[in-house]
């Protein structure tokens, strides 16, 4: 995305009640490719369910319940709740993916 949009998709997502995260360049992407392709295979699906090409009002609601009901398998949480955690429960959740070894100890 480019410098010009940057500040319009952080408030199309702030309108929208999605919180946004910045990382660090260089940081694994793959994760991000993952979600890219749920919502893609999620969206596929409703359009083929419903007939219709149009998934914009889709995405909003997809992404709403994904990141409200849908517990991940490396954290064993949904984003919402390591959203809401302290330092300390981020610390714990952290631990219990090293040790499940979805993440390398640094």
């Amino acid at each position: 995305m480019g410098k010009e949009y940057k500040q319009k998709f952080i408030e199309t997502l702030l309108g929208l009640g999605i919180k946004n995260k910045v990382t660090l360049a260089g940081s694994p992407a793959k994760h991000v490719e993952s979600l890219n392709r749920s919502i893609r295979e999620a969206a596929t699906k409703f359009r083929t369910t419903y007939s219709t090409k149009r998934i914009v009002d889709y995405i909003p609601i997809y992404c709403r319940r994904l990141n409200q009901n849908q517990e991940h398998e490396r954290t064993l949480h949904t984003p919402q709740v390591i959203l809401e955690m302290d330092a300390e429960e981020l610390k714990k959740v952290k631990n219990i993916m090293v040790r499940r070894g979805a993440i390398r100890n640094r």
